[in-house]
C-alpha cells in the first residue's frame, strides 16, 4: 500500500458545538467514552496499510496534539514517514460548507511533493464510519479516474450543508450539490475521497492565486475535464454537525448493531490508551443500557447514557440520557437528563439539569470553577 498517503482535515469549524468546541475543533471533540473524532478517519487510513499520514492542524491544535501524539496508537510512530502535524491557515473555516480549504494544501505542498506515493486519500473529521479504503483504491485504479467520492445512500433526512452526489447507472459522477435546506433520500458524500498525487498538486497549481475554495468545490468545477468516479458505502453512517447530532451518534452507540458495523475485529479503531482499573459497581447502583469506561466508580443510577473514562458517579444520583466526560464527577442526589457533562466538571450536590433531546444543556468546567 506504498501507492496511498493520507490528508486528515481538521482546520474547519461547523459553529454549532457551543461551549464543546469553545476550546478546541470538532476533531478532538470525545465520543463514544474513550474515543476522539478523529481516531475514525485515522484508523481508516492506517487499516488500509498506509503509513505516510499528514494531519492538518487548526489553531486551537493543543487537544490534537495532546491525543495524537506521535502516532503510536496507529502505528504511526516511525523513523521513516510516520505522522506529520502539518499547518493550516490561521482561520480557516468558519462557514460550515468547506472542509478541505485548499490554501491548507497549498501550505503543505512539500508533503505531497515528497512523497511517490500515487494517490491521496483525503478524509474530514465530523463523520463516523469504518470504511475499507483499500477496496476504494482498487476501484479508483480500475476506473481509470483521476477522483473517487465516496458517498451514501441515505434514507430519510439530509441536513442542509451536506454535499449531495449524483452518479449514473456506472457510479460515474454526474453532479455535486451543496443542499440549501433539508433534503430526503439523497447521496450524501463522506467528505472522503482518492485523489491522484500528481492531479492534487495540478488543482494546488491551477488555483494559486484562488486558495480560499474548497477541494471539492475544485474538483465539481472541473467535472468537465475530469474523469471523476464514486463509491458507494453502505455501512453505518454518523454525520456529526451540531450538539443535537453529536447526542444522538453517542446514543445510537447503545444499539449493538451499531456497534458491530463500527468497531470490526479486522479494522479496528484506534485511540489514545489510558490505563485505568475496571468499572467499580457498588452493590446497589443501577446501570440500564449504558456505556461506562474504564476508571469510573459507579454507586448510582445511570440509564440510557455514555460515561467516559474516570468518572464518578455517588449514591442517589441519577444520569439518564447523558454523556458524561472523562473524570467528571456526579454528586449525591443530582439528577441530571439530556446533557452533556464536559471533562474535569465537578457538580453541586442535589442539582437538577434537565435539558431536551432537541436541545441538551452543555455543562463545562468553567461554570463550575
Amino acid at each position: 500500500m506504498n501507492k496511498l498517503i493520507g490528508l486528515v482535515a481538521t482546520n474547519y469549524s461547523l459553529g454549532d458545538f457551543g461551549l464543546l468546541t469553545e476550546e478546541r475543533p470538532i476533531a478532538s471533540i470525545p465520543y463514544g467514552g474513550r474515543y476522539r473524532l478523529i481516531d475514525f478517519p485515522l484508523s481508516n487510513i492506517v487499516n488500509a496499510g498506509v503509513t505516510l499520514v499528514g494531519v492538518i492542524t487548526p489553531h486551537l491544535y493543543r487537544s490534537i496534539l495532546d491525543h495524537i501524539g506521535n502516532g503510536k496508537p496507529w502505528n504511526l510512530s516511525r523513523k521513516n514517514e510516520g505522522l506529520f502535524v502539518l499547518p493550516g491557515t490561521v482561520y480557516g473555516y468558519d462557514t460550515g460548507k468547506g472542509k478541505f480549504l485548499l490554501r491548507d494544501i497549498k501550505g503543505n505542498k512539500m508533503f505531497l511533493e515528497r512523497s511517490n506515493a500515487d494517490y491521496v486519500v483525503v478524509a474530514c473529521c465530523n463523520k463516523i464510519f469504518n470504511i475499507d479504503y483499500e477496496a476504494v483504491l482498487e476501484k479508483h485504479i480500475k476506473s481509470g479516474a483521476g477522483v473517487t467520492v465516496c458517498y451514501k445512500k441515505m434514507e430519510g433526512v439530509v441536513a442542509k450543508d451536506e454535499l449531495a452526489v449524483f452518479v449514473d447507472d456506472d457510479d460515474n459522477l454526474l453532479d455535486m450539490k451543496r443542499l440549501k435546506k433539508n433534503t430526503h433520500d439523497l447521496n450524501m458524500c463522506l467528505d472522503t475521497m482518492i485523489i491522484n498525487r500528481d492531479l492534487l498538486l495540478k488543482i494546488i497549481e491551477w488555483y494559486k492565486n484562488q486558495s480560499y475554495v474548497d477541494l471539492f468545490d475544485v474538483i465539481k468545477e472541473n467535472m468537465e475535464h475530469l474523469t471523476v468516479a464514486g463509491y458507494e458505502f453502505k455501512g453505518y453512517v454518523k454525520s456529526i454537525n451540531n450538539v443535537h447530532d453529536y447526542m444522538v451518534a453517542n446514543k445510537e452507540l447503545l444499539n449493538e448493531d451499531v456497534i458491530s458495523e463500527l468497531f470490526l475485529q479486522d479494522r479496528m479503531i484506534y485511540t489514545k490508551i489510558h490505563d485505568a482499573h475496571p468499572v467499580r459497581y457498588s452493590k446497589d447502583c443501577e446501570v440500564t443500557n449504558s456505556i461506562i469506561a474504564t476508571g469510573s466508580i459507579i454507586k448510582g443510577k445511570v440509564i440510557n447514557s455514555v460515561i467516559f473514562r474516570n468518572c464518578v458517579i455517588e449514591e442517589g444520583a441519577v444520569v439518564k440520557n447523558s454523556v458524561i466526560m472523562q473524570k467528571s464527577f456526579i454528586p449525591k442526589g443530582t439528577h441530571v437528563e439530556n446533557m452533556i457533562c464536559d471533562k474535569d466538571v465537578r457538580l453541586s450536590e442535589a442539582v437538577k439539569i434537565i435539558g431536551t433531546e432537541a436541545k441538551p444543556i452543555i455543562i463545562t468546567s468553567h461554570q463550575y470553577k
